[in-house]
């Protein structure tokens, strides 16, 4: 269905722009100690980062939360629509949104915090994610802060409210072809999630709101008229008696 094309198309993307960074960090001296299992502080800012896109409501509090995050941002004096972001106790450590990854840059994370198509998080989300972002921040733990930005990412870029719709996404694209890899990454993100407590079992549904106009509304607002109006008729036949008397 389009719903799920759209998010499988948004998944995609993301996956694409992992392996963007990777390629362009291959020869780094980051790219060597992730494979080691040893600290990266490109790695480190590169999860904050995508942990304060996935809570924030706007490009504000983006910048809010990536000060929340320990990690400061400036634009670029040199790339016009880019970022720099360092880490808040050494600021020498930087690194621009591009080498990142292209969805880094101040053009492409003010477009998507803005677009119309995104679901922002729902309140339990952002409060159980910034308390393990909190948590793993304290204890300099990159493997728990990578792990949960994987997880923020896929909410965001699915608009997940609760493991269930995670569990009939990943249910319906076993059946597409070529998008093992994509399951793969929901289902990571997904036991996560469920570990920590960052999404409920199932979403609270939403009550819904009656559009202006619609059969309901018009129909109530005719109700209304017939209510406040409802001796209308009376008088006009009272008028009526009165001329016929004259």
């Amino acid at each position: 269905d389009a719903g799920l094309t759209h998010f499988v198309g948004r998944l995609d993307g993301a996956a694409r722009d992992e392996t963007h960074y990777r390629r362009k960090a291959v020869d780094r001296p980051e790219a060597s100690l992730a494979r080691r299992g040893e600290y990266s502080w490109v790695a480190d800012i590169r999860a904050r980062v995508d942990v304060a896109r996935g809570i924030a409501k706007n490009p504000e509090d983006f910048q809010g939360a990536l000060r929340e995050m320990g990690v400061n941002v400036r634009e670029s004096a040199s790339r016009k629509g880019d970022w720099v972001y360092s880490l808040a106790g050494t600021p020498s450590r930087q690194v621009t949104g591009s080498k990142l990854g292209a969805s880094y840059t101040r053009r492409e994370v003010t477009g998507w915090l803005r677009s119309p198509t995104r679901s922002a998080p729902g309140p339990v989300t952002v409060r159980n994610v910034r308390e393990v972002a909190s948590s793993a921040i304290e204890v300099e733990d990159l493997r728990e802060l990578v792990a949960l930005s994987e997880a923020v990412s896929v909410i965001s870029r699915g608009g997940f409210r609760s493991l269930s719709a995670m569990d009939s996404a990943a249910s319906r694209m076993r059946s597409m072809p070529n998008r093992e890899a994509t399951v793969a990454r929901l289902e990571r993100a997904r036991q996560y999630c469920a570990e920590h407590g960052i999404l409920p079992e199932k979403s609270t549904p939403q009550p819904s709101r009656r559009p202006a106009g619609s059969p309901g509304t018009r129909s109530n607002h005719r109700a209304g008229q017939e209510h406040h109006g409802g001796n209308r008729p009376v008088r006009q036949q009272t008028r009526r008696d009165e001329r016929s008397e004259r």
